[in-house]
Formats: structure tokens, sequence, C-alpha cells
């Protein structure tokens, strides 16, 4: 019977990780139009992948829902969820980018000739084109007398003294002082341009702005987007004390405390991939409160009994490199990162009761001697979104409340939150 419930559930899981890739599949088709080489204009849909690197190919549903496959040598253009790509003949610098040890020892660029999709950056009378090639470098382009122009950059190495420095061949910087003539801030603006998409954008903005020019789009996809969200839940919090002097701490049996905790995340998608890769952020409240009563026995007439009582309210910054994987408009995510916690609040005590033969006698002092206003530690995780609400499960271990070198603590949190995302 055991055997069958397990082969149910196996079957159950396989079929539906099945039918939500399919769905997903089918999600990842959106509304898009084409143009053909003899500039027919087609409707319909594009499976869309928010390509990081751009694609040498492209799947496309008509009208009639038949499937085809357009390169940059079947068509001229394309334009979905916000990006347009055209089809151009151009050339591609295929220098080795890194590390310094590989870099070429001459700063003349190694061109080849390629046709290719260019992702348009900004468009209007003075457009900026980006190709990211299958080595993952940026290639980006202007366009000059109906052609695409590259923006010839090169990292290479050269010996100094005999010691190896690397140096950069910036003819990009007057391609773009002659193409963008015309505007007096553009030449202190080059100043302090760098070969990457952010740079060249705020160069062309310079130049729209100095000359008045309204007309001035920017690809939204290749933005950073935020997500704000709210959280809460509850904490499972654990202890594991080491010390060869406090028997009360290395021997005591400390209850997990269970409590409440609430805060706020912010979560920054990267630019392409439809935001798969992200940085997790969260500021949380959390709080743990534990007790135990040890004895200490020498004999009959000669034992002490330890009351410790401990209890610490922090805010706990996470920070975490993030993946979500999409199951049709739902997304698993797990994360993984450093965790930083500040005490706002502490409970550190510690009652004897403590017989010798015929006397007793109490005393009260701190349970840990020396305490600490800041814990690190680590943590991974995931959960699930769906829509603008979420549920995540974390756990996490830290160093703990002291830094005395008699004593080791390490603490153990597993966080269960739901969390409901604001704005869109």
């Amino acid at each position: 019977m055991k055997s069958f419930i397990k082969l149910y559930c196996l079957v159950f899981l396989l079929l539906f990780f099945k039918i939500s890739s399919l769905k997903a599949q089918e999600n990842l088709f959106k509304d898009a139009l084409l143009v053909t080489t003899e500039a027919d204009t087609l409707y319909g849909q594009i499976k869309y992948l928010n390509w990081d690197k751009n694609p040498s190919s492209i799947q496309f549903k008509g009208a009639n829902g038949q499937l085809e496959v357009f390169s940059p040598n079947d068509i001229t253009s394309f334009f979905v969820e916000g990006d347009k790509y055209f089809s151009a003949s151009i050339e591609i610098e295929v220098s080795p980018l890194s590390p310094s040890s590989e870099l070429s020892k001459t700063p003349e660029l190694i061109l080849e000739e390629h046709r290719a999709f260019l992702l348009e950056i900004i468009s209007g009378e003075k457009s900026l084109y980006k190709l990211k090639a299958d080595d993952g470098k940026d290639n980006f382009y202007i366009k000059t007398d109906g052609k695409y122009e590259l923006l010839k950059f090169k990292k290479y190495i050269k010996y100094i003294d005999l010691k190896p420095r690397v140096l950069e061949n910036n003819n990009f910087l007057g391609q773009l002082n002659l193409y963008l003539f015309g505007c007096s801030d553009i030449e202190r603006t080059l100043q302090r341009t760098k070969y990457n998409e952010k740079s060249l954008t705020r160069v062309l903005q310079t130049y729209y702005n100095c000359m008045g020019v309204i007309h001035n789009s920017e690809n939204r996809a290749s933005k950073t987007q935020l997500e704000f969200a709210v959280i809460a839940g509850a904490t499972h919090t654990s202890y594991l004390f080491q010390s060869s002097v406090f028997d009360y701490l290395q021997y005591g049996k400390f209850d997990p405390s269970i409590d409440p905790t609430f805060g706020v995340s912010l979560n920054i998608l990267f630019p392409r991939n439809l935001g798969k890769w992200s940085l997790y952020n969260d500021l949380s409240f959390t709080h743990f409160k534990t007790d135990d009563v040890y004895l200490d026995y020498t004999d009959e007439v000669q034992y002490t009994y330890y009351t410790t009582e401990l209890a610490y309210s922090y805010l706990k910054l996470y920070n975490s490199l993030q993946f979500r994987l999409f199951i049709g408009n739902n997304r698993l995510k797990i994360n993984g990162g450093i965790t930083n916690g500040f005490v706002i609040s502490e409970t550190n005590k510690r009652f004897d009761e403590i017989t010798f033969r015929s006397s007793f006698r109490t005393e009260e002092e701190k349970a840990i001697s020396f305490t600490k206003k800041h814990e690190i530690g680590f943590a991974f995780g995931g959960g699930f979104e769906f829509s603008k609400y979420s549920i995540d499960l974390r756990h996490e271990r830290s160093n703990g409340m002291t830094n005395s070198g008699a004593i080791i603590t390490n603490l153990r949190r597993t966080y269960l939150t739901l969390g409901y995302r604001l704005g869109k």
C-alpha cells in the first residue's frame, strides 16, 4: 500500500510539472509584429524570452497558428513587449575581454562580419543599438547614412617597466563626438563616458536635452526593476552553546522559541531574462525568548540551581541572490545570502540558588558576561509566488549574541512568512 502511495505521488508530481512546463511555454508567446524582407508586416505572437544575449532566431506564430522560425536573413525587424530588434549586417569586435592574461597585446581591433538582430536602446534622430554576443561581450552601434556603425572599443595589455597594464582603445569617444555634433555639452560628458549601456545612454540623453528634442524613447526592458512588499509570519529559534567553563549553558536544555516576525522587502530585478535573477533584500523584526533551570550537583549538601533567562529582539537585514523559475503565471524561487542582526532589546539574566552544607544564598548576574549588539550569519531558502502574494521558508544560522572566547553561540532560525507585493 505504501509503495502504491509513493508511486501515485511520484506520477502526480511528474504530471504537475509537465503540465506546468507546457503552460509556461504557452505563456511565453507574446503579441508581436515583424517586418519581412519584402516590407510586409505580419501580426502574431513571438516566443519572448526577455533575452540577455541577442537571439539568433525567433519563433513566430501567425494568424493561422502555424509556428515558424525566422533568422536575421529572413526578416528586417520585429517588435515584442517593448523590445525593438533590427536585422543588420555589422562588424563585431572579437578580441578577448578578460582575464588580463588573455588580453591582446595590441590596440588594433579584430573585426568579423556578421548578420544579427540588434536591440534598439535609444530611438530617435540619433539612435543607439546593442549586440551582446555569445561570448558575453557588449557591442554598441550607431546609425550613419543608413548603415550600422560599430562604436569601437578594445581592452588590451601593455608592458610598462616590465609590468603588465590594462589599457583601452577608446575610439568610440571620437565617433560619438562627431555623431552628436552641435551640442556644446557633449565633449564634457564624453570625458566620463564608459563603454557600457548606462553610460552611453546618458550621452545620448545629454544630446537630446541639449538640442531640445523631445522624441527619445529608451528601451524599458533594459532597465533594472524594483519590487516592494510587506512580509509577516513566524520564526522558530533554537540554540547551541559550547563552553568548557559555563556548564549551565553547555548542558542546559533551552526550549526553542516560536515568535512573530514582520517587515518589508525590496527585490532588485536584473535586466533581461524575464527577471529570473535578482538581489532580494528584506528588513524585519525578529525576537526570541528562552529559559532553563540547570542543577550543578556535587553531593547532597553541595549543589546549585542556575536559572537562566535570555530574550533578544533584533532588526534583521537579509541580503541575497535570488533565482525564480516560472510555472505558468506563478513562480518558484530559491535564494541564499548573508544576514545582519542589530540588537534593539536584551534580557540576559542568571539567578543562582546556592546550597553549601547548612547555608543557602542567592545571587543574580548576567548569564553571558560579554555580549554584542550585532550578529552576522548566513541563510538560504525558497518559496512560491502567485499573483501579488508569496509564501517563503528560510533557514538561518548566525553567530549569536556573544564575543566571549569562553562561549561559542550558534543560533538557528527558521522563518515562515507570507508576503504581499505593493504596486504593479
